[in-house]
């Protein structure tokens, strides 16, 4: 029997990366994207995630109807891990390809946000230096990559934690054991 792991794994992470790079390389860096990309992102996130659950049922239909828990889990983290992978393999290339212009614009349009929140002089004064702190994370593809990375794979075990315990089916005890 073939383990669902590579290809659940592979499709997500070719899934998640469609929908959250698809979109900028179609229509261009726009500012609505900068607005509204984070709710977009986590939806993406969450919705290619639930790959671990789809894997994990295949797991347990190959087994015969059994899963346990702990193998159901160690389906689902096998999952998010290949699609993570993926998806920061594909965050560092983007930052790569796109270069700082791209980071800078996101940089301004968070400035924007908090200069226009409404917050008093000395709160967004404290908030802008505090970015200014994390500048050189900002613009560092690597640490982008890991933070992506981490994001997905965290949904993507929290998934595979409510998964593993939704399927979990244990052995029927046969007639004779009774």
């Amino acid at each position: 029997m073939k383990s669902p792991i590579p290809t659940y794994g592979l499709l997500a992470g070719i899934v998640v990366n469609v929908l959250m790079f698809g979109p900028i390389a179609l229509f261009g860096q726009r500012e609505d994207w900068l607005r509204y990309g984070e709710i977009f992102g986590y939806s993406a996130m969450i919705l290619t995630m639930t790959a671990t659950f789809f894997a994990i049922r295949r797991d347990r239909e190959q087994q015969g109807g059994v899963s346990s828990f702990s193998r159901g889990l160690g389906v689902g983290v096998g999952v998010s891990a290949i699609a993570s992978l993926l998806f920061g393999l594909a965050t560092y290339a983007f930052y790569w390809i796109v270069g700082d212009a791209f980071v800078q614009k996101m940089w301004d349009h968070y400035q924007t946000q908090i200069r226009a929140s409404g917050a008093d002089a000395a709160s967004v004064a404290r908030q802008l230096a505090e970015m200014e702190q994390m500048r050189p994370l900002f613009y560092s593809y690597a640490f982008q990559a890991v933070v992506m990375f981490a994001t997905l794979f965290l949904i993507g075990l929290a998934i595979s934690l409510i998964s593993a315990a939704i399927l979990r089916r244990r052995a029927q005890a046969s007639p004779a054991s009774r």
